[in-house]
């Protein structure tokens, strides 16, 4: 499999792609919209039960792929945690996470990339930024369990950790394990 590496003048790059997915998943709204979601992701982060909510849509320029972005909300409704992984294909199996990069051109040139970042005030804040732990490939692990094609509902587990960008340190480190997902991919 290839593998990317991101230096430091990439860096706001990355966070910007990624950011910019969720501005047109939200419509640019830093709060929690009125419409239902699309699913739910429940599981651990470091040790702790986690839930989310979570939706999808098709990557772009390419059908038989997918994200999966998956939110926490303040008790006002604002964005307080972002977890997306990108690239997703869509099909049965076990995958890979592989930290997030972009090649000399601006391309993403892996599949099932990841990023967290949690934000702070009316959600449209980054307060941190967390890259794929390459060092735990071992448990850096998504599985598609189940695929809808007439309803467009997909399903799946997944363990990731984090470690907070440019950070060597492993007490920066954030564990998410044994996440199960259900979404509803939309249609663009």
């Amino acid at each position: 499999m290839m593998k990317a590496e991101i230096n430091k003048g990439n860096s706001l790059l990355v966070v910007m792609l990624v950011f910019a997915f969720t501005g047109m998943l939200l419509l640019s709204n830093c709060k929690k919209p009125e419409e239902d979601y699309q699913g739910k992701a429940t599981g651990q982060k470091n040790g702790e039960y986690w839930g989310a909510e979570c939706f999808s849509n098709y990557a772009s320029n390419h059908e038989d792929e997918f994200y999966l972005k998956l939110l926490t909300y303040s008790q006002e409704g604002y964005i307080r945690e972002d977890l997306t992984i990108i690239r997703i294909p869509l099909s049965l199996g076990d995958y890979i996470i592989n930290k997030i990069a972009v090649d000399s051109n601006g391309l993403i040139p892996v599949n099932n990339m990841a990023s967290y970042a949690t934000l702070i005030d009316d959600g449209d804040v980054l307060d941190d930024y967390y890259d794929v732990l390459e060092l735990d490939s071992a448990t850096n692990k998504l599985n598609i369990t189940s695929i809808d094609f007439d309803n467009l509902i997909v399903k799946g587990e997944f363990s990731v950790s984090f470690v907070l960008a440019d950070s060597l340190s492993v007490s920066d480190t954030i564990r998410f394990s044994n996440v199960e997902f259900q979404t509803q991919i939309r249609k663009n």
